[in-house]
């Protein structure tokens, strides 16, 4: 009867080696997704740069009146506002 019992426990994985092998998965995983990872480099994400605009401003003006006032399209409209507040975010930043 000893025989049966011990050929039974024999097929049966230990507790200690499931745990062993969980644990290597998660650092085989944990070393995967790190390694895929990549630097930033900001050149990849260009950000809006309120002195640089961009060609829909540019292009302004796109005509005058007759007594000499300019008409511009809304991005330009857009631009002035936004450089506008950059100012007053830097004046503030001043002080």
């Amino acid at each position: 009867m000893q025989r049966k019992e011990k050929r039974r426990l024999q097929h049966c994985v230990k507790p200690s080696r499931i745990a062993t092998i969980l644990i290597w998965l998660i650092i085989a995983s944990s070393y995967l997704t790190i390694s895929s990872c990549t630097a930033y480099n900001p050149a990849l994400y260009p950000s809006y740069d309120v002195l640089n605009p961009g060609p829909e401003v540019r292009k302004n003006p796109l005509r005058t009146t007759e007594d000499g006032n300019f008409v511009v399209n809304e991005a330009f409209l857009m631009w002035v506002q936004e450089l506008k507040e950059e100012i007053l975010n830097l004046r503030r930043q001043e002080d």
